[in-house]
């Protein structure tokens, strides 16, 4: 079953038009209606906002999903925002065992894994996080051009 059909049979089974979704989630009702009829696939922000009006989980639909479109729906939600950019960037330095912390309005701290602290401005901690924006988006259409070979 598609995302759209899901979101079609959960919206018939709640008694909730297209109209009224729409509604709900800001969305227009023309939106509501092709993603519906596989015309057009929501990002992972609209899918939430879908999910929330019918009270369920966004994971009725995400296990629909193949992961390459996983993957792309939610890097692309990550693209257009700035916070979830930053979050992604202090989980990736999580994993390598390096801690970031607020300082002030001006600077953060990172501690590396083996205890060292340092300084890094909010400045340059943008600029950090547009280099690894580009090393994402280079790995990402790597993994997905392997993902389609691996498919044919």
């Amino acid at each position: 079953m598609t995302i759209g059909e899901k979101i079609k049979k959960i919206r018939k089974v709640k008694g909730i038009s297209q109209k009224k979704l729409a509604y709900d989630t800001e969305l227009s009702e023309i939106s509501i209606r092709k993603y519906e009829s596989g015309d057009r696939k929501p990002k992972i922000e609209q899918l939430q906002k879908i999910a929330d009006a019918l009270g369920v989980h966004i994971s009725e639909f995400l296990d629909t999903m193949v992961e390459d479109d996983r993957i792309k729906a939610t890097w692309e939600w990550i693209q257009d925002n700035d916070q979830k950019k930053k979050e992604l960037i202090i989980e990736i330095l999580k994993t390598h065992n390096y801690k970031v912390e607020e300082k002030d309005i001006h600077w953060l701290i990172v501690t590396d894994h083996q205890g060292f602290s340092f300084y890094v401005s909010r400045e340059e901690f943008k600029e950090m996080i547009l280099r690894c924006d580009k090393d994402i988006m280079y790995n990402l259409d790597k993994m997905q051009k392997d993902f389609g070979r691996e498919q044919n």
